[in-house]
């Protein structure tokens, strides 16, 4: 087989589920008012929706569900609206659904009209001295907009008035469900608000679901961080192998401060705000919460960690050890600072060692925040929200965070009967050998989950091709 085509398929799950989206529905900016645009010229906030749905404030006397969905640090609110839109054509479900694409602006991007937008600084800078990592004007974390214009707001603010807006029963006098989903930094605003919001808290007013999907890092709610082995054991064939992710079970500690982690340590810049809340008061939004109040009403928010299944690039680590010869992996940006290391490897690992530091923070008082496991989906907005999974989310099912044992054998008997000729690898990765004989075996590796049913996946050590049946056969 032609070694550039293996070599290009040993990247292809970083971007899984991405090719076979729905991206056509036409999406156009209707401006929003917010409380500060009197006092900036007018200005408003930018929001895609599609041509035919009214602008938010107008109200729409058909719509059930309403979904603010938020993009990533690629600043394309038009796709992200498309990729909800296409999501909800796919069941049948636009006649009485809205979906609101939120839009950050900077200054250079394409949409951007100066003259008539509110828009967020690139930078964020600070001109007092405030060290920028604390997220002053940083809009992943609820910044404040420009200081170019008279009055500033944050986008967690944005947030609340989208929302308080479509409570509005004059307006949305049918509306039962409201939804914030984003994606990659879209998902980090989405955890944030969800953690600092006080328009939540009302339970005479429709409640709030949050889907946090593929974020970088995520704000740990005390001082502990999963205990990962020393960086010196990480090869190519270990890290972040997703079928060993889901059965993991972390260990949490305060990180001390070692060549692998500058940043650890009692004090270190790994727990400051927008990784743990040291400091988060310096975010104006934020300072109208205490520690203990935000972690009071976290505990009540209905928080759903959405998980993609191939979402294990890291493109600084497997270039540097030529991991992938002969391609380029797409990690999507993935945060490589120390303060995001420190909560694990990759996005997908970052996220199930999360909710399980959720799990023991409320330990004793419970919580109602779920994982929901996207399989064969890599770092793909439109892979994400597009998903069966989260199609059963939008037609009002519950996520089960266990999953059957039948759906992994008729996965499995739908593998064997695609890929024959590898019955040998299937067997071996479907019905096993015990633990101990597994662990033995270097033939089979996970570390690449096909994007689809046929799609190759590949030993990082031997280049051995082996058929793919999924992520836990």
């Amino acid at each position: 087989m032609n070694n550039f085509i293996i070599a290009s398929s040993m990247c292809s799950w970083c971007e899984a589920g991405d090719i076979t989206c729905d991206k056509s529905s036409v999406t156009e900016i209707h401006p929003f008012p917010v409380s500060i645009s009197p006092n900036v010229n007018g200005r408003s906030y930018p929001i895609w929706s599609s041509p035919s749905q009214p602008p938010l404030q107008d109200g729409d006397s058909g719509a059930k569900v309403a979904i603010i969905v938020h993009h990533g640090a690629g600043r394309n609110g038009f796709d992200y609206a498309s990729y909800m839109l296409g999501a909800l054509a796919l069941l049948n479900q636009t006649d009485h659904s809205a979906v609101f694409g939120a839009q950050v602006f900077e200054i250079g991007d394409e949409y951007l009209d100066i003259d008539h937008h509110i828009w967020w600084d690139s930078d964020g800078l600070d001109d007092d001295g405030l060290d920028p990592l604390f997220g002053e004007y940083n809009w992943k974390w609820g910044g404040e907009s420009t200081r170019n214009l008279p009055e500033t707001i944050s986008t967690f603010k944005v947030l609340d008035e989208m929302i308080e807006t479509l409570r509005d029963p004059a307006l949305y006098p049918i509306l039962e469900r409201i939804l914030v989903a984003g994606h990659s930094a879209g998902g980090q605003i989405v955890q944030r608000y969800a953690l600092f919001n006080l328009v939540d808290d009302d339970p005479t007013k429709i409640p709030i679901e949050y889907f946090v999907a593929n974020p970088s890092s995520a704000v740990y709610l005390s001082p502990e961080r999963p205990v990962l082995p020393p960086s010196s054991t990480k090869t190519c064939s270990s890290f972040c192998d997703n079928f060993t992710i889901p059965e993991t079970i972390y260990e949490f500690a305060v990180p001390p401060q070692s060549s692998d982690l500058k940043c650890g340590g009692e004090g270190g810049s790994y727990n400051s705000y927008g990784y743990g809340l040291d400091h988060f008061s310096a975010v104006k939004y934020c300072s109208q919460s205490s520690t203990s109040s935000a972690l009071a009403q976290y505990q009540k928010r209905r928080v759903t960690y959405m998980s993609g299944s191939s979402d294990v690039c890291d493109l600084n680590f497997q270039i540097d050890n030529d991991c992938t010869p002969g391609c380029t992996p797409d990690d999507g940006g993935l945060d490589p600072s120390c303060e995001a290391e420190a909560a694990g490897w990759c996005r997908m690992s970052r996220l199930h060692a999360f909710k399980q530091h959720v799990d023991k923070v409320y330990e004793e008082g419970g919580h109602v925040h779920k994982l929901l496991e996207v399989p064969f989906v890599g770092h793909s907005g439109c892979g994400m929200f597009q998903s069966k999974e989260f199609s059963d989310i939008l037609v009002g099912k519950g996520v089960d965070e266990t999953e059957e044992w039948w759906s992994e054998v008729l996965f499995c008997v739908f593998g064997l009967l695609l890929f024959v000729s590898s019955y040998y690898a299937f067997k071996k990765a479907c019905f096993g050998e015990g633990e101990d004989q597994r662990e033995k075996s270097e033939t089979l590796r996970y570390e690449a989950v096909a994007v689809n049913a046929g799609e190759k996946s590949y030993d990082f050590d031997k280049v051995e091709m082996v058929e793919s049946c999924g992520e836990k056969c």
